[in-house]
């Protein structure tokens, strides 16, 4: 090796060690911020979680240690914290300071928010769903304002769930098909039974499975994937499309007090990633029905659909449901059931029926 050839080695050796030592240094002086972050459910086992593994987390984690001096580490407790109707309070207490709250598990604490459940038959697109929920918290500010006012927290994003159909042990075929059967279901999707001679049982994803498996329940309202996640397939080999619409009763939220620890420029980005996560993770439970009625029959399932004529068979033999939901709701819960109804409509969302609201 000439001597030049040295020298440019030891030169090149000096400008690494240097560049190792300027990055470690610039790594030393970004501090980090450490959140936990859950939900009721367990890891990835429905579409709003897998996008808040894959995008949600990496890229705040990302945008955060490129744009400012600190660098965020995410301690995640899906499922484990806290339950689908223990997630609220959690998050209130700081037990969680990141959560995904599903509202039709906490009706009896979020009872304006169940506004997309109560009435059937609404939307079949997620993403409609999503924009109408984003256009009526704006015109109802009570719903930003309960997170605030009542339970410590700030809210960040909405999702939008898949279309609700209906997984059983037997075809189910129209609304006379429901009678004497135990139907499945959680917080206020049971309502949908109502005249149908249906006996409804309060399930769940997490038991579903077993309750189906056992004949405890003949059936379960469920979306065509969350299905599939958990397997219903093996023990229930129907799956009825019955349309029975998109609930965006996914909110994601953070716990006020951790809210205000963090600095504004890194608040700005989770913000930013926040809208950027409800459109991603929306768009996934859209995307994910073709594949999902692909996968049923795959496992042979099979899948029964309803015509337009048997939804709203079903949909009229229902009673007028916001007469139902008056005494929970209250005049004001009442005219945020109305006013979702009338921004579909807006939207050019097809009405299956025209329900009366007794708003005085």
């Amino acid at each position: 090796m000439s001597k030049l050839t040295k020298i440019l080695a030891l030169l090149l050796v000096m400008f690494t060690a240097t560049a190792m030592s300027f990055s470690a240094s610039a790594a030393e002086t970004k501090k980090t911020l450490r959140f936990t972050i859950g939900s009721g459910h367990t890891a990835r086992s429905l579409e709003y979680l897998i996008v808040a593994e894959d995008f949600f987390m990496p890229e705040i984690q990302k945008r955060v240690a490129e744009k400012t001096n600190y660098v965020v580490e995410w301690v995640p407790t899906f499922g484990t914290v806290a339950g689908l109707s223990d997630i609220l309070k959690a998050t209130q207490e700081g037990l969680v300071e990141f959560s995904f709250l599903m509202t039709g598990a906490l009706a009896g604490q979020l009872p304006y928010h169940n506004f997309s459940t109560i009435l059937p038959f609404t939307t079949n697109d997620p993403l409609v769903a999503m924009k109408a929920a984003y256009r009526l918290y704006d015109e109802f500010p009570v719903l930003k304002t309960t997170f605030t006012d009542k339970f410590n927290q700030r809210l960040l994003a909405i999702h939008g769930l898949s279309d609700y159909g209906l997984y059983s042990s037997y075809p189910i075929k129209g609304v006379g098909d429901l009678a004497n059967k135990k139907i499945g279901g959680s917080g206020r999707n049971l309502l949908w039974l109502q005249n149908t001679g249906a006996i409804p049982i309060t399930s769940n994803l997490s038991d579903g499975y077993t309750s189906l498996q056992t004949k405890l329940i003949d059936a379960q309202f469920c979306a065509a994937s969350w299905g599939v996640n958990y397997k219903f397939p093996e023990v229930a080999k129907y799956y009825t499309d019955a349309g029975l619409g998109c609930s965006p009763i996914i909110l994601l939220t953070v716990n006020s007090d951790t809210w205000q620890s963090i600095p504004e420029e890194v608040r700005q980005i989770i913000q930013e990633v926040a809208d950027e996560y409800a459109l991603k993770s929306t768009e996934m439970s859209r995307d994910t029905l073709k594949s999902s009625m692909e996968a049923i029959v795959k496992q042979g399932g099979t899948i029964v659909t309803l015509t337009d004529e048997l939804k709203r068979e079903w949909c009229d033999k229902l009673p007028n449901l916001p007469d139902i939901a008056e005494k929970e709701l209250g005049q004001e819960g009442l005219k945020i059931l109305k006013g979702y109804t009338e921004i579909l409509e807006e939207m050019g969302q097809p009405v299956a029926r025209r329900w009366s609201f007794p708003i005085k």
